[in-house]
């Protein structure tokens, strides 16, 4: 379920970029200290955040998938007592909705996702994958003054393909 997916040079390149440019992201008004940005939606982005989507979904070999309609590819960023809800996501009818999370900042403390009920550990440059329409997920809070920055990759699958996605 973790696999490590990036080097340690394209993880602080991409850190770079995204405290840089902490001005547009979007306040999440679900939950205080929670930030956000649609990458899909801006126009000066390294196209890193591309190519490890790429990887990532040659490595789980899925060929066949949409962007996800509702929420795209995103960076989230939760600073000090920063969680998120436990919730599912939407999908389309007959259509499966996957999530690539890839963990780029690690708080000292907290931050930890559950899903499906279960306590998951991470590690930097790792990503897990969601089957976020079939399962409950949310994360604890984060403690202390380093955030939790994730890359969450969303993809849109058919029903009829899904099952070959394992776990």
């Amino acid at each position: 379920m973790f696999n490590e997916i990036i080097s340690k040079k394209e993880q602080s390149e991409l850190l770079r970029w995204i405290f840089e440019n902490e001005n547009i992201f979007e306040e999440n008004i679900v939950s205080s200290n929670r930030k956000f940005l649609r990458i899909n939606s801006i126009k000066k982005v390294p196209e890193l955040f591309f190519d490890i989507k790429k990887r990532i979904l040659e490595k789980e070999n899925i060929k066949n998938y949409e962007l996800d309609p509702f929420f795209g590819d995103m960076v989230t960023w939760n600073s000090e007592g920063g969680s998120i809800q436990l919730h599912d996501d939407p999908t389309i009818p007959g259509r499966e909705h996957y999530r690539f999370n890839l963990f780029l900042s690690k708080p000292i403390s907290g931050g930890d996702p559950i899903y499906n009920n279960e306590k998951l550990n991470f590690n930097e440059r790792e990503y897990i994958k969601y089957h976020v329409n079939r399962y409950k997920h949310m994360s604890k809070p984060v403690i202390g003054q380093k955030p939790r920055i994730v890359i969450s990759y969303g993809i849109s699958i058919d029903q009829s393909t899904s099952n070959l996605i394992y776990y």
